[in-house]
Order: C-alpha cells, then sequence, then structure tokens
C-alpha cells in the first residue's frame, strides 16, 4: 500500500469507528448478529440453537461462560481439520497466545475476521496516532513500526493448518488484510534464513540509523527496552557497516559513542516525539526507562488493547492510559471483579457499566470465540457520551498460600507505592511465591544503581507495610505466623532483559512477550538468579 493511500485508510477508519462510537447499542447488536447468523449450520451453532437466537437475552440463555479449556474441545475438533465446527468458515490460520499465565492456546482467525475486524481496529489505532501527530507522521522514513516480527509458519495443525503469534504471521488473508506501505521493506521483513531475532532488530537498526526517526510504535514496551539493548550492545557493528554505506553518519554516531560512552535511541533520534505502545498494568512499569531511553521530550500514548483473541478498546485520543470500548469489534459483557466467573454468571452489557469499578471480561468475536472468558480484568476510568472508557488491570488469576488471593495488580501498586514513598527506582521487578517455614513472598528488583543496605531494609519494611494495605487479608496471615513476611533480594541492571532475551531466543514472538510480575510458583527463579550473575 502507498503511503499516502496508508495515511487516508487509517484516517478513514478513526473516522468511521468515531460514527460508529455514536450508535454503540447498534453496533454491538450488529457484532452479535454477525457471530450467530452465519454460523447456524455449525456443529457449535446446532448445539447451542443458533437458528432460534434473536437477541442478546436469547444468546445468553443458549450459550454458557466458558474458559478457553472448555471451548478447546470445538477448537481442536476444527485443528484437526474437520469442517464447520465454530465457523462456516475455516481457519485460515490458529493464532498462539502469549502463554503468559500457561501454555499457548490456540485462537482460530478466520480470513473475514481478519479483514472486517482485526484491520480495521489496527488502521483506526494508526488513525489516532496520525490525527494528534500529523508532522511526525508525515514522512514515511520517520515511523519506525515494531509491531511485527514476520516470521514463516514453523507449526502446523494436524490438518496443516498454520499457527502463528499475531505479531508473527506471514500468513495474509488477501486485499484488505493488514499491509503496511513498509511491508517489503528488507528492514520489515527480514529473510526466512535469518532466524536470531538480535540479528532481525539490527537490520532495522542500520536502516533507520540513516534516518531522520520521529515517531516508533509497538505493543510491549519492553520491546523497546530490547530494541535499545540492542542499539548499545551493537553500536561498533553499527559504526563500521556504516562506514561503507554513509561514512558521514557513522562519525556522527562514533562522535556520540565517544561523548556519552554509550549509544541510546535519544543520541541516535534527538527529533523522536512520539512512541505509541501499551501503558497499562504492569506495561507501565517499563515506561520510566522509554522516558530514559528515547528522550525525556517524548510523549507516550496507548496502543490499542487486546491480543490474540481480539480487539478490545481502541484510542480515540491523546490519554496516557486507557481507551474506547472497541464496540465495533467484540460483542462485550462483564461480570464484577468480586465475583466468580461461572457458566451461568449473570453479566452486564457495555451501557451497565459504572465508573470506578472493576469487571471480568467476557468476550464474543466472529472468527469463534462465544462468551469467552478471557481471563482479563478492566478498570472502567470514564463513560464519555456512551461509550466506556478502560484500562487493562493485569491477568485473572491470583497466588495463595494461606486463602490471600494475592494478584498481580495488588503486587503491583504495593511495589510502586513503596518505591515512590523510599523516593527509589527500579527498572522491573518479580514476586515469587516461596514454601518455607511459615512461606513467604520474594521479591527480585532489578536496579540500574547499587542500593545500599539501608535502602534495602526500608523498602522492604515499606514493601509489608504497602502489601498489608492492598490485600485486605494479607495482614492477618501474616500477624498469625501462617506467612512471613516480604524478602527482597537486589539482582543486577541487565537481569530481566537477559531472561527476555532467552524467551525469544526459544522462539517466543517478541512483540507478544508480556511483562509478568505475579509468578504462581518460583520456578523461573533460579533463572533469574543465574541471568544476574552475566548482567551488567
Amino acid at each position: 500500500m502507498e503511503f499516502s493511500n496508508f495515511l487516508r485508510t487509517c484516517t478513514l477508519a478513526r473516522d468511521k469507528t468515531l460514527e460508529v462510537f455514536k450508535a454503540p447499542q447498534q453496533s454491538q447488536a450488529a457484532v452479535l448478529k454477525d457471530c450467530v447468523e452465519p454460523n447456524v449450520g455449525t456443529v457449535f451453532g446446532h448445539e447451542h440453537g443458533f437458528a432460534n437466537i434473536r437477541t442478546s437475552q436469547d444468546y445468553q440463555a443458549a450459550v454458557p461462560i466458558r474458559e478457553y479449556n472448555d471451548l478447546a474441545k470445538w477448537i481442536d475438533r476444527s485443528a484437526q481439520g474437520e469442517k464447520a465446527v465454530l465457523t462456516a468458515e475455516d481457519p485460515l490460520l490458529f493464532l498462539t497466545t502469549s502463554g503468559t499465565t500457561g501454555a499457548s492456546k490456540l485462537i482460530p482467525a478466520t480470513r473475514s475476521w481478519l479483514i472486517r475486524y482485526r484491520t480495521p481496529g489496527l488502521h483506526t489505532t494508526w488513525g489516532n496516532l496520525l490525527n494528534h501527530f500529523p508532522e511526525a507522521c508525515a514522512v514515511q522514513e520517520g515511523i519506525l513500526d515494531l509491531n511485527f516480527d514476520r516470521r514463516p509458519p514453523s507449526v502446523f495443525t494436524k490438518s496443516g493448518t498454520p499457527c502463528q503469534g499475531y505479531t508473527q504471521r506471514s500468513v495474509f488473508g488477501g486485499e484488505g488484510d493488514w499491509s503496511p506501505p513498509w511491508e517489503q521493506e528488507s528492514w520489515y521483513t527480514a529473510p526466512a534464513q535469518m532466524k536470531e531475532y538480535a540479528d532481525r532488530v539490527y537490520l532495522r537498526l542500520l536502516h533507520f540509523s540513516q534516518q531522520n526517526l520521529r515517531v516508533i510504535v509497538t505493543i510491549n514496551p519492553s520491546t523497546l527496552v530490547a530494541f535499545a539493548h540492542q542499539l548499545n550492545l551493537r553500536k561498533t557493528d553499527l559504526v563500521k557497516d556504516l562506514k561503507l554505506v554513509n561514512p558521514r553518519r557513522a562519525t556522527e554516531i562514533e562522535g556520540q559513542v565517544m561523548k556519552n560512552s554509550t549509544l541510546l535511541p535519544r543520541h541516535l533520534w534527538p527529533n523522536i516525539s512520539v512512541v505509541m505502545c501499551w501503558t497499562s498494568a504492569s506495561a507501565s512499569l517499563y515506561l520510566p526507562q522509554v522516558q530514559e531511553l528515547f528522550g525525556a521530550g517524548v510523549e507516550i500514548i496507548p496502543h490499542l488493547t487486546g491480543g490474540s483473541e481480539g480487539c478490545f478498546a481502541l484510542p480515540i485520543d491523546k490519554r496516557p492510559a486507557g481507551a474506547a470500548l472497541a464496540v465495533n469489534q467484540c460483542f462485550f459483557e462483564f461480570i464484577p471483579s468480586n465475583e466468580a466467573v461461572r457458566p451461568d454468571s449473570k453479566t452486564l452489557l457495555f451501557d451497565q457499566l459504572t465508573v470506578g469499578k472493576d469487571y471480568h471480561l467476557i468476550i464474543s468475536q466472529t472468527s469463534g470465540l462465544y462468551r469467552y472468558s478471557i481471563g482479563d480484568l478492566v478498570h472502567v476510568a470514564e463513560i464519555n457520551q456512551g461509550i466506556p472508557f478502560i484500562e487493562f488491570l493485569g491477568r485473572v488469576g491470583n497466588v495463595s498460600f494461606t486463602g490471600e488471593k494475592l494478584t498481580e495488580n495488588q503486587v503491583v501498586a504495593s511495589m510502586t507505592s513503596a518505591l515512590q514513598n523510599c523516593n527509589l527506582k527500579a527498572k522491573h521487578f518479580g514476586c515469587f511465591p516461596r514454601w518455607d517455614s511459615p512461606p513467604y513472598y520474594q521479591f527480585m528488583v532489578e536496579t540500574s544503581s547499587i542500593w545500599t543496605p539501608l535502602q534495602l531494609q526500608k523498602l522492604t519494611a515499606e514493601l509489608e507495610a504497602q502489601m498489608r494495605k492492598h490485600n485486605e487479608e494479607y495482614p492477618s496471615k501474616v500477624i498469625s505466623g501462617r506467612l512471613g513476611p516480604v524478602q527482597v533480594s537486589t539482582v543486577a541492571n541487565g537481569t530481566f532483559q537477559k531472561y527476555w532475551e532467552s524467551l525469544v531466543a526459544r522462539g517466543a514472538s517478541a512483540p507478544q512477550v508480556k511483562p509478568k510480575i505475579l509468578h504462581k510458583d518460583d520456578s523461573i527463579l533460579l533463572s533469574i538468579q543465574e541471568f544476574a550473575k552475566y548482567a551488567s
């Protein structure tokens, strides 16, 4: 797609979304109709009486709420090659999830869903960026898209359907599928034989080191930190290779290295004005690093909220966190966060939500996910002209030794407050349950400077106080001796980055590797401690 056509397409997609948002009830009804009517004759449709569904109430009465394991029997049949199991249209591919909370899942993706839903969601997200930063986005070579790391599929179902992460996918749905103007550029789609992620990153570094970069777009801010790490790691190679093709630029970069003894993105690209990435939940912990690496004046705006399963919220303004519920992408239902999710749980629709409340997210979409409990918690920050603006809080699930049911959201809030109150900064941290007498929670904190024993002692005490504040069951468990107080250890700068690199080296999609804070066990703790030995 030509750059000018891309700009126009993205702008029109945003305009259309804003128009749809004026009639959200009709949009939700249309999405539900598109989920049900084409799939009346499928196995799932027959079993759940799709032919008799006329309203959202009919749909809720006919289809129980299910988690992935409950839907897996139909997904597995489809993956085996059976026709018309979940959808009348065959899946074009199966999208693999990041596996943040366990084994990777297979999410069916049809051609029509990719073209009619997922791609317009991406176009709308880019349209929001173009609308608010037109000058920065005026030149194609000033935009670095790190959303995708295209790879040939290496895993297939028994029926031969490819399985890939959305950000890795090289399986296209044809005209109308996502295809930015840089799709065929060598820096964007690396040769299939280039298997190392670091080498693919270097291709982009070599190309954009010669450009006046203004905008960087990626889903996960951890990708930005990894990108900056590779830049500094490969600075000597960069200078050497540029001397062959652009000696003047090589000399400029060499001067920056000599001046700063390192090479950061803000040294190489002083005119970067905007970064678009996730900004909520655990992703927000990366934002201070992004600001430090890419420039204090860089504005950070949110990317769309979603995953392999679909788009859940679309940014339509410049607010730093949260986005508008994507009523034109999925049919949404919600369950208050303090209630258990059951097959027959009573749900709320989008126009029954309350500002300031948290909810379990239940989605239905046209690729075959019906009343799917995705395992995400969202917070309703605002309702504007009938549209809820939501923020992703984190994954559902908790860790519990004695009934405290500690959540990742509570852990993030506790550590964030403790660091602020102690005037300390952490680059990353993880929380691991440790079985002992009594059991306790071990925090591993990556710092860029060495803390004194007194600073570590104060942080540990403050973190314990914050844990008691944010989890109402925690104080009684500690006071009664059933739970030990938290323990905090520091690890060297770069430790979690090395762990991230190890996941990518084992085949994980770099843009999809989400930062995980609360771990269900201490199985990777030894890995973190081992990587700490080799971090700088």
